[in-house]
């Protein structure tokens, strides 16, 4: 490729990550790169200094859904703001999505451009920031990386990828698949799925130590996280043209009006073109992307089955909002593109034809992630703090009136004082007026001793301190004091989480004859 059109490659990526993720960074001023201000959208919500506690490391008294996430942003947090660290992952996932998919669309400029317009810029990826889940975005934007790495045996570029990915258990998950598929020799393979397990130890560890405690399969899990219909297409047409997340409410406006419908024809386009041109698609993409419109597909048609699914593999719960599996179509995605804009009679027609159709099937994105732009740290949340009710009190925070979801200038969130606060968190979700996740049983009894005026149940499980509207009641005696301030094993595996890309460029450094054995087998 000349370097004009890599420079003009480069730009067209930096354009497009800017669209999506340019709100991160806005207004550009100290004020918004400073600790007054917070991330709050959905379930997003990263604080410039969380808590380093027991919720953090997935030890707490929810699922560990956001090991090592939690902890790794508290780490930071005590070096600088963690929402710092966030926009480096999601500018870092997102460069490292467009390098995959022009490595993938290596045929010409032109498939290179496609690639990474559709990589980027779609209605996933904007779904999915709205709802929140940034780290998951950062995930799937690094499998096309993922896939080539492994497919190539470049296991630097395996470890890095796996790794960023692995900031989430889902993530962690998608990522194992993709690294096992892509590999093309059994070795390869069992390392791939040694690394996913070693980097999902953060979750799994407390998952399995609390396994009696993990909630369980419900019809409402299932009803509540079905992919949803959009205008036009349905069920099975948003999802073709990556659409169709459970909740209607962060759908960009333009899917519920007749938009969809350019995913579709982008998607029939791509067949149409595979067939006429003979694309041969590598086998291990072909299954990644079965198995990522496979699964909410199945829900849909066969729902006993999937419930069978859920109730008995271990760990299945993880896929109950199935929409999100979608992630495993991206290196399936960004390889046809690149593949069928390289052997057209006209690449340069093609790769205008579909960049028009992806971009028109969600054009609103950029004004739906304008969202994730920072806003003021609550004044209630930071005067709580300097109170000291943010450090060690020997036991937990009770608000008896907190809920899961609160809505914090205008916008609904994941209750902030979860982050910074130790907190007995509620636990609930309710999904169209129907209770998904039951209220953590904790809270519930806290609340009850309280409403009780039993002072000596509340010490017993661990209150500190009751804050209900403006008054604050400490409560004595509460059996905490043996428990270390900081757990150990929680430390421990997310520590060794953030050792595992330095350890590995030592051993390379120190074993250069191994690594590029592994690589040439």
């Amino acid at each position: 490729m000349k370097p004009a059109l890599g420079l003009w490659l480069g730009l067209w990526a930096g354009v497009l990550i800017a669209l999506i993720l340019g709100a991160l960074c806005w207004p550009l001023e100290a004020h918004t790169f400073s600790s007054a201000v917070f991330f709050g959208l959905g379930d997003m919500v990263i604080t410039p200094h969380p808590l380093l506690g027991d919720n953090a490391f997935g030890l707490g008294d929810l699922p560990a859904r956001n090991a090592p996430q939690d902890a790794v942003l508290a780490l930071a947090g005590l070096v600088f703001p963690a929402t710092w660290l966030v926009r480096v992952i999601m500018f870092g996932s997102a460069l490292a999505a467009a390098l995959g998919a022009a490595l993938w669309a290596r045929g010409s400029s032109w498939a290179q451009f496609g690639a990474i317009t559709v990589v980027l810029w779609n209605p996933f990826v904007a779904e999915r920031l709205v709802q929140g889940h940034w780290s998951l975005v950062a995930a799937t934007w690094c499998l096309p990386l993922l896939a080539w790495c492994a497919y190539k045996g470049q296991l630097l570029g395996v470890v890095l990828c796996m790794w960023l990915a692995s900031l989430t258990p889902t993530g962690a998950l998608a990522a194992t698949v993709v690294g096992v598929l892509a590999s093309r020799t059994w070795r390869r393979a069992g390392l791939s799925l040694g690394l996913g397990v070693l980097m999902s130890l953060p979750w799994l560890v407390p998952s399995v130590l609390r396994i009696r405690e993990l909630p369980h399969f419900t019809n409402a899990m299932l009803q509540a996280f079905a992919p949803n219909s959009e205008a036009y297409v349905g069920t099975v047409g948003a999802l073709v043209g990556l659409g169709g997340i459970w909740n209607a409410a962060v759908v960009p406006p333009s899917r519920q009006q007749g938009f969809a419908i350019l995913g579709l024809l982008l998607v029939a386009l791509l067949l149409v073109a595979v067939v006429r041109t003979k694309v041969r698609v590598p086998w291990p993409l072909v299954v990644g992307g079965v198995l990522g419109f496979g699964w909410p597909l199945l829900i849909l048609a066969a729902p006993e089955a999937a419930r069978a699914v859920m109730l008995n593999i271990p760990g299945a719960l993880l896929l109950r909002d199935a929409q999100k599996t979608l992630m495993l179509v991206f290196p399936l995605m960004v390889f046809v593109v690149g593949a069928v804009i390289a052997k057209a009679r006209s690449p340069k027609l093609m790769a205008l034809a579909v960049v028009l159709l992806a971009i028109g099937q969600v054009p609103d994105l950029a004004l739906q992630t304008r969202q994730l732009a920072p806003i003021e740290y609550p004044a209630e949340l930071q005067a709580r703090r300097d109170a000291g009710f943010g450090g060690d009190l020997g036991g937990d925070l009770l608000f008896p009136q907190a809920s899961s979801i609160v809505h914090y200038q205008g916008r609904p969130m994941v209750d902030p004082r979860t982050k910074d606060l130790p907190m007995v968190v509620v636990g609930s979700l309710v999904v169209d007026g129907q209770e998904v996740d039951p209220p953590n049983p904790r809270f519930t009894q806290a609340v009850a001793a309280w409403e009780a005026g039993d002072k000596q149940r509340l010490a017993d499980l661990g209150i500190a301190a009751v804050v209900d509207g403006d008054n604050t009641l400490l409560i004595s005696g509460a059996e905490t004091q043996e428990r270390p301030k900081v757990s150990p094993l929680g430390l421990g595996l997310t520590l060794g989480w953030l050792l595992i890309p330095p350890l590995l460029c030592v051993w390379l450094l120190i074993r250069p004859a191994g690594g590029a054995r592994l690589k040439a087998r």
